[in-house]
């Protein structure tokens, strides 16, 4: 997965073609938890279903990630549904996969991993003092 988190997104253009489907599947063996599909409507896709605790979580993970989308310039497919979140990564203008979506995937995957992290879940007595600073520094500080 390391070399898609590392890869860079480029422009699509008219004279692209969508992967093949061996392509596809050899980049998906370094993908974590997303599924190949097929609809008639947008050819190859990724899917992955991404599940949390409660909804606010859910829509914390979706803001997050949507600015996650905006600052590699692409934007999958995102439904949330209580506290599922699936996401679909395809390229519309090729109808099918690109390299981008695999790319894109894999940082949806490291987003996805260290969100308890980032989102430091705390006891409530740590979220207190969290919530008081500067009010709870001594004078002078």
């Amino acid at each position: 997965m390391d070399y898609l988190k590392e890869a860079i997104v480029v422009d699509i253009n008219d004279n692209m073609q969508a992967m093949s489907v061996e392509q596809a599947k050899q980049h998906l063996e370094h993908l974590e938890n997303w599924e190949l599909m097929y609809e008639d409507s947008r050819g190859y896709h990724l899917l992955r279903c991404l599940c949390f605790d409660d909804t606010d979580k859910a829509r914390e993970f979706v803001a997050e990630l949507k600015a996650l989308c905006e600052s590699m310039n692409m934007m999958p497919n995102i439904q949330m549904n209580g506290t599922d979140v699936s996401i679909v990564c395809y390229t519309s203008q090729l109808n099918g996969l690109h390299r981008n979506d695999f790319i894109m995937a894999a940082h949806i995957n490291d987003l996805y991993m260290h969100w308890d992290s980032i989102m430091e879940d705390c006891d409530k007595v740590t979220q207190a003092s969290y919530d008081s600073f500067p009010a709870s520094d001594p004078p002078g500080y």
